[in-house]
């Protein structure tokens, strides 16, 4: 996303309700670049606070662990949207309907929410994984050292985030 389509998209991510899990789960992917499945599977021990940040500590791809650090907005944001939980046995951060059988909401459910917040935003085609690009796409512009932005994305290699290709 370019930066005014971002700044569209986030508009509209704000405007929804706190508590709407799948608009949690995008405004975590468009601020840590987190792939979608990871965001869906996230669990509620794996957020933790450390120094006064809140911290995703958990593990994604490849059964790799990883820490990512939210930005302060989006730590409240998430602090909101815990506060929206009934107490519940279930330990899913975001849970299907009622938690039937501790399983996770689904991952077509953020693509369906991400296309109709594209849309009302009056942008067509959006896809989560297009906010994880746009996460790279940030750190390049910003001069982020191409080891630092693979290891904050995930990934195994840092030539996976190459800014001849993806940016």
């Amino acid at each position: 996303l370019t930066r005014l389509q971002e700044d569209r998209f986030r508009g509209e991510l704000n405007q929804r309700a706190a508590g709407d899990p799948t608009t949690m789960i995008l405004r975590l992917m468009l601020d840590t670049g987190l792939r979608v499945s990871e965001a869906c599977d996230l669990r509620l021990p794996d957020v933790v606070l450390r120094e006064g940040h809140v911290v995703l500590d958990f593990v994604g791809k490849g059964d790799k662990r990883r820490q990512v650090a939210l930005p302060a907005g989006t730590g409240r944001a998430l602090s909101g949207y815990l506060r929206t939980l009934e107490r519940r046995s279930c330990p899913l951060l975001f849970p299907s309907s009622h938690c039937s059988g501790h399983k996770s909401i689904s991952t077509a459910s953020v693509r369906r929410t991400a296309r109709r917040v594209g849309v009302t935003a009056g942008l067509h085609g959006v896809r989560p994984h297009d906010l994880r690009h746009t996460v790279a796409t940030r750190m390049a512009e910003a001069g982020v050292d191409q080891r630092i932005a693979s290891a904050v994305l995930g990934h195994a290699s840092p030539q996976a985030v190459d800014p001849q290709r993806a940016f």
